[in-house]
């Protein structure tokens, strides 16, 4: 497993609990905001672990109440993370057949029953990692079925995630590597 984040205590952290339980994990720190931290996160799962079966997008900050020069990073970081992530992923999981991603969302998503939201620019990036991830299926036209599995919606009443992943009883059954993304 490849731990990525933008904090690099909380990422190594990370790796020593995976390790603890008796897991093998590698850390290395991007931001995925920033497209080529993401494409070389992609290249070092690959070049470690003979490339990537499942990609968790997990990143994004929240602002409360933020102000107009947080929209920017908000959604960088939220939706254009997931995308790059999303992006490099596909090309990756092609070389090996296929694989999953898990894209965390948010219910802000879909509103906070009409009332005022503390961060507007984070509610529209959720939105727009919802839509990317049931968007996905087109990636299958013309491609063998095994590559790439149709998203599915699914909410953690606990967490109150909306995240969209395949079965991974679908998968192909080869060594397994993720390279996971979680900025903090």
């Amino acid at each position: 497993m490849v731990v990525s984040d933008i904090n690099e205590g909380g990422g190594r952290e990370t790796v020593r609990l995976i390790s603890e339980q008796g897991g093998s994990a590698a850390f290395f720190r991007a931001d995925v905001g920033v497209e080529r931290d993401v494409g070389a996160v992609i290249t070092f799962s690959e070049e470690n672990y003979g490339g990537v079966d499942i990609l968790v997008n997990n990143a994004g900050p929240y602002f409360h109440a933020v102000p107009l020069e947080k929209w920017f990073e908000t959604i960088q970081a939220n939706l254009m993370g997931t995308a790059y992530g999303t992006l490099r992923g596909i090309e990756a999981m092609r070389k090996r057949g296929g694989g999953a991603f898990v894209n965390f969302s948010s219910t802000s998503a879909i509103g906070h029953d009409f009332k005022p939201s503390s961060s507007p620019a984070y509610d529209a990036a959720k939105a727009g990692i919802t839509r990317l991830t049931t968007m996905l299926a087109w990636l299958q036209k013309g491609t063998d079925s095994r590559e790439l599995y149709r998203p599915r919606l699914g909410c953690d009443r606990r967490t109150a995630d909306v995240r969209g992943f395949a079965d991974p009883a679908t998968m192909p059954r080869t060594r397994r590597s993720t390279a996971s993304h979680n900025p903090g």
